[in-house]
């Protein structure tokens, strides 16, 4: 049982290369790394038996500088994805330095990993380096790579909420110059859920951002829970400001003060 497992490992450890890690955000131009043809390289020449040994290392040693490769454009994509994120806050920033020095820190360990493939000279080896490879994917580079993620994603919504905070108080001020009516009480209504909705969600996001700092594995399922909430909560604040500047566009001033339409995007 130890034989087939070792076996299999390299086939297993390349076949996670077929997408970018779960859970990541994918970069602008999503890295594409298909390794079937060397899998099937390498099924053809086992197949062949003891006498392709030396074939089969050579097989090996590609399908590894291949998975390598890829791994390397990877996190060099995530890696670009991270240092382009404008800091929505100071945990974002400090988190932001981190991610992306240990994400330069995988792309040089993959990209230095040619010489010690070449270096192989038996078939156990290969497989041995592919069981270490495979392990070191699987666990610390996919925890980056799930932070790294959640970063991306967690500062998008922030700021987000900043933006819809600054709404509310466009809009407050625009209701302030019209004449009293019901109609004008309505938006005002509208407006104010908003910002309660909206101060809500920068709370709930401020904790998803505190729990990401503090580490994330242990806490992912309150992290997601809380960007849950934050995203209701902006969802449903944005839908009550586009109401209220509909409202607001049509309804007469009290003052000279000209009245300024704000267009407010739906959250998607």
């Amino acid at each position: 049982m130890k034989k087939i497992l070792a076996s299999v490992s390299l086939v297993a450890f390349a076949a996670g290369f077929s997408a970018f890690p779960a859970q990541a955000v994918a970069p602008k131009e999503p890295v594409v790394c298909d390794l079937k043809s060397y899998i099937a390289e390498l099924e053809q020449v086992k197949a062949r038996g003891v006498a392709s040994t030396t074939e089969e290392l050579e097989v090996r040693r590609e399908l590894l500088k291949a998975s390598m490769d890829c791994n390397t454009r990877e996190a060099a994509a995530l890696e670009a994805s991270v240092a382009g994120i404008t800091e929505a806050s100071r945990d974002a920033g400090s988190l932001k330095r981190r991610y992306s020095g240990e994400l330069a820190a995988a792309r040089e360990f993959t990209a230095s990993r040619g010489p010690v493939i070449d270096a192989l000279d038996t078939v156990e080896g290969s497989k041995e380096l592919a069981r270490q490879l495979k392990e070191w994917r699987d666990g610390t580079y996919n925890l980056l790579v799930w932070r790294a993620s959640q970063l991306i994603v967690t500062n998008k919504n922030i700021a987000l909420a900043d933006s819809g905070a600054d709404r509310v108080k466009q809009l407050s001020s625009r209701i302030d110059v019209l004449a009293e009516s019901g109609e004008r009480d309505a938006a005002q209504a509208k407006v104010k859920e908003a910002g309660e909705l909206i101060a809500r969600a920068q709370g709930d996001l401020s904790d998803a951002m505190g729990y990401l700092k503090n580490g994330g594995v242990p806490q992912q399922e309150q992290m997601a829970t809380k960007q849950k909430a934050g995203l209701d909560a902006l969802s449903r604040a944005y839908a009550l400001l586009i109401a209220a500047n509909d409202e607001i566009a049509v309804l007469p001033v009290a003052t000279e003060t000209p009245l300024i339409d704000i267009k407010l995007d739906p959250i998607i």
